[in-house]
């Protein structure tokens, strides 16, 4: 993403009560003032993981990103076609952050993040479990990752899981 840095300054910069998804929030508040911005095509930035990076923790980056989204939403002032979204935003979000979290070996909290974006799901019980592992499959392939969904499937958090869901009928 490119911005003009006075909008950089203008925002008041990175918020530091969100590490390590201060970036998310930033990005957030600067769609809010109105800053008009760009994608690249290619990359110019690439995060280094490792075992002991922030983002290979997963609870952190999970945790973070999850309170940004509560924070955003906490404003009174949204626009009505943002404060709209909220549901849609919300689901997407959790779902993400339940595939971090699998990814990064946390299953349990993967569960019940699962468990939390159920309440803003558009889907049948049924639906919502094919929709999480194809997006689970999908986050997986755009990062050039491998995705076990047969793992996933016998995994005892997943088949707590889908009978969780399929009692919500």
């Amino acid at each position: 993403m490119l911005f003009r840095r006075d909008w950089l300054d203008r925002s008041g910069g990175f918020d530091p009560r969100f590490p390590p998804a201060e970036d998310t929030e930033l990005v957030l508040r600067l769609a809010r003032l109105g800053c008009r911005s760009i994608w690249l095509p290619q990359v110019t930035v690439r995060y280094r993981q490792h075992e002991n990076s922030a983002m290979h923790q997963g609870l952190p980056q999970a945790r973070s990103l999850a309170a940004v989204i509560d924070h955003f939403f906490a404003q009174p002032d949204l626009p009505p076609p943002i404060r709209h979204l909220e549901s849609q935003i919300r689901y997407s979000t959790l779902i993400w952050i339940a595939w971090y979290l699998h990814q990064t070996g946390h299953a349990a909290e993967m569960s019940r993040t699962l468990q939390q974006a159920w309440q803003y799901s558009p889907h049948s019980p049924v639906e919502a479990i094919v929709h999480w592992a194809d997006s689970f499959a999908s986050y997986a392939a755009n990062l050039g990752s491998d995705f076990d969904a047969q793992a996933l499937a016998i995994s005892a958090e997943w088949q707590a899981l889908s009978k969780w869901i399929l009692n919500q009928i």
